[in-house]
């Protein structure tokens, strides 16, 4: 598990990108990381021809899908009036600056490099530790994001 830890300082760059506006509870932050890891991994996989989103996803389907409805209630709660859409849209602006961050690095070496990011989440990533990952990114990242009140 201690793998799972060693690409935390790459998600946290992008971890209120776009939500300055928006406010989090602990849990929607925990979703946001979770997404964050999820597009970084869809991502590098796809340029490097690992399989290891689809194992990632194959592995996590509950916990994704969980996340994914917490992040649809974090924008619901924020007024949205398409929460499902407005997921899809910052999922894709993820996925666009992810590919753009990488998209000048020669493949091989970006390839080498995420090797062990790669095989973490292809292989060793359960449902329990992403949860868990998740959960201590949002403490990690927590000065990064606009808190709700408490109601």
């Amino acid at each position: 598990m201690r793998s799972v830890f060693v690409f935390a300082g790459v998600l946290s760059i992008a971890a209120s990108a776009g939500h300055a506006e928006e406010c989090f509870t602990s849990v929607d932050i925990e979703a946001d990381q979770a997404i964050l890891y999820q597009t970084e991994l869809m991502v590098v996989s796809d340029i490097c021809r690992n399989d290891a989103y689809v194992s990632f996803l194959s592995r996590n389907t509950d916990a994704i899908r969980y996340f994914q409805k917490q992040m649809i209630t974090h924008f619901a709660r924020g007024g949205s009036s398409d929460a499902v859409g407005d997921l899809d849209t910052y999922t894709t602006r993820l996925a666009n600056q992810t590919m753009l961050r990488y998209g000048g690095a020669p493949t091989a070496s970006l390839c080498r490099e995420k090797q062990t990011f790669m095989l973490t989440g292809g292989r060793y990533l359960d449902e329990p530790t992403l949860r868990q990952w998740a959960a201590s990114q949002a403490r990690a990242n927590v000065g990064k994001y606009r808190i709700c009140p408490a109601p």
